[in-house]
């Protein structure tokens, strides 16, 4: 049985056209996730595997050059994609130089095939340096395992496909089709890998909006309230005490009456700047509403949990020009108190240190019962 390679040019062919219109479909251009401009490159595979796949009567333009030159913008799509996806530039000339460059290697050597498959092989190399380096650059960064997937397809396609002239002037059609084979399957998961690499992104961004303060960048009061639990439960099944500090600003409402909110929300953001240069590495701090703040202090008895406190206290007075009152209660291991519990021994605490004079730290001793 022998093999022919247009039946497979065919079907990659229709894969890249489906896989491209289905990312399309799911793109918008001004997003900067890549999938525009990976969509892009998916469609010029898809035309160069449509090029290469029309009778060999055709002039060597469309047969050779074209798939040549959209081969090279393709991988120059995919490039752009990357680097709109990490927020980055390049020079145009870097991205679409080598596309330019195998449009002349093209037309230059349109009827030297050896010297047009050497400088065909070397554009791809250059345009797979470019592609590597930046990967390896934000490699850690990229959220998700879908980068694996993207990685590796797209170097497969460069791998095959910068050899993929020479294979395709080959007299033995087997040939010719086994190489195709490494082609539609390195489209699939170079497709797959993009989109899907996209969405997890696109995932872990959601999740951290669902869990951060917009303003402060600290935990807001959904994710506080799941660490809290988990703490309690931590500290009970190690026979660890777990204390919170419960911070309100002195005076907020006075700050945004004479200075307008603007002025109120950089107070806000530089408490929470203390919050996070003052605290140890284990500690949680996050928004809890309005001017006040819950921070949670695992494995810390009452005294340290004191002096922490003070501490915060001083350095908000010192570096924001406004003054926090604190409400400080600890739960011992053995006890079995609950969150609402815990926040509302908190609670009171912070009441007794505004009660107090204000500017200072109240604890579970000073509450009102």
């Amino acid at each position: 049985m022998t093999l022919h390679p247009l039946p497979l040019l065919f079907l990659g062919a229709l894969v890249t056209a489906m896989l491209a219109l289905c990312m399309f479909v799911v793109a918008e251009r001004h997003r900067a996730d890549g999938l525009f401009d990976w969509a892009w490159a998916m469609a010029a595979l898809g035309l160069a595997a449509a090029s290469w796949a029309v009778p060999s009567q055709t002039p060597l333009w469309l047969t050779v050059a074209m798939p040549n030159v959209l081969l090279a913008s393709a991988f120059a799509f995919t490039l752009q994609g990357l680097l709109r996806f990490q927020g980055e530039r390049l020079l145009p000339i870097q991205i679409w130089g080598p596309v330019l460059l195998a449009l002349a290697l093209n037309a230059a050597l349109l009827h030297t095939p050896q010297l047009r498959r050497w400088g065909m092989a070397a554009v791809v190399l250059v345009q797979w340096l470019y592609f590597f380096g930046l990967l390896r650059r934000h490699w850690t960064g990229i959220p998700g395992r879908s980068k694996y997937l993207f990685a590796s397809g797209t170097t497969l396609l460069m791998a095959g496909l910068g050899a993929g002239p020479l294979a395709l002037e080959h007299m033995d059609p087997g040939i010719q089709a086994l190489t195709l084979y490494p082609f539609c399957m390195a489209v699939v998961i170079h497709g797959m890998g993009s989109v899907l690499m996209s969405k997890e992104r696109s995932d872990t961004r959601n999740r951290q909006l669902a869990y951060t303060d917009e303003l402060t960048g600290l935990h807001n009061r959904r994710a506080m309230e799941q660490h809290l639990v988990q703490q309690i439960a931590q500290a009970r099944r190690a026979g660890q005490a777990f204390s919170l500090l419960l911070l309100d600003i002195d005076h907020f409402k006075r700050v945004n009456d004479q200075h307008g909110h603007l002025q109120g929300d950089k107070v806000l953001c530089a408490v929470a700047r203390v919050l996070q240069d003052s605290l140890r590495s284990q500690d949680i701090a996050g928004r809890w509403g309005g001017e006040e703040f819950l921070v949670l202090l695992p494995n810390t008895a009452s005294t340290p949990a004191l002096v922490l406190a003070e501490r915060l206290r001083a350095n908000v007075a010192s570096a924001c020009h406004v003054t926090v009152s604190i409400g400080l209660h600890t739960m011992h291991g053995l006890t079995n108190e609950s969150a609402d519990a815990m926040l509302d021994t908190a609670d009171r605490a912070l009441y007794a240190a505004k009660h107090r004079g204000r500017n200072c730290v109240g604890t579970s001793l000073h509450a009102p019962a």
